[in-house]
């Protein structure tokens, strides 16, 4: 890790006998490399570099104390407990991406992981609309959309409407099957895709979350229906 190396500088200033001169160059790689680091990673706002850039306007012109070293020491400390943290929270992000249907993780992934989350679900349930009216306009060309839209694609009734089933109508099972998920995809359009929904809609990652691994399991269930239904996309 980056902020290793910078530590090892400063264990290695303070270390050094005699004073720690601003014009050593180990002393500008050091102070560089922690400039480098903060602004790289947007923590020119926090405590620490606050306390970071404090002990680097010197008491002299000439060199940097021992104490004002080991200060800037302790904030680099604590600016690595919070890098860790962000990245096992990168990886756990990532982890999640990677488990979402590819075509909601591309309308998502930027908005996901700059925390607008609303627009995130909005994205991924407009994708799962986009997708089902470009068949729909295709196959039968009829302009429809959400809730109406889903109730004809998917209807589990003998209807020339229909275009996708998810498997054989002709036992009582499959019929189940096209009408629950027929009622989950107009509840998800009417619920969630719907506009005015989506001004009320909870914000928080973990309702993100939610909302979009329900969306990547519509549009998997899409692909199967596409796949059992024969259908050129």
């Amino acid at each position: 890790m980056e902020i290793d190396s910078i530590k090892d500088l400063i264990f290695y200033l303070i270390d050094k006998p005699g004073i720690i001169d601003i014009n050593d160059k180990d002393y500008r790689l050091m102070h560089d490399s922690i400039t480098t680091f903060v602004y790289h990673n947007h923590y020119d706002n926090s405590d620490e570099w606050q306390t970071i850039s404090n002990n680097l306007i010197y008491t002299t012109n000439e060199c940097l104390s021992k104490q004002e070293a080991n200060n800037i020491l302790r904030a680099i400390e604590d600016l690595k407990r919070k890098e860790l943290k962000r990245l096992q929270l990168s990886t756990e992000d990532n982890i999640f991406l990677n488990n979402i249907h590819p075509r909601i993780k591309s309308v998502i992934e930027q908005s996901y992981l700059t925390n607008q989350y609303a627009t995130a679900i909005e994205n991924a349930f407009k994708e799962i609309d986009h997708r089902l009216i470009r068949m729909y306009k295709k196959h039968k060309g009829i302009d429809d959309n959400g809730v109406s839209l889903t109730r004809s694609i998917f209807s589990p009734s003998k209807d020339e409407k229909r275009l996708l089933t998810f498997e054989s109508l002709d036992t009582i099972s499959g019929k189940n099957v096209q009408e629950g998920y027929m009622q989950i995809f107009a509840g998800a359009m009417q619920g969630i895709r719907n506009p005015k929904a989506h001004e009320n809609m909870c914000s928080t990652k973990e309702s993100a979350r939610d909302r979009i691994v329900l969306a990547s399991l519509l549009m998997k269930k899409i692909d199967e229906a596409v796949k059992f239904s024969n259908i050129e996309e």
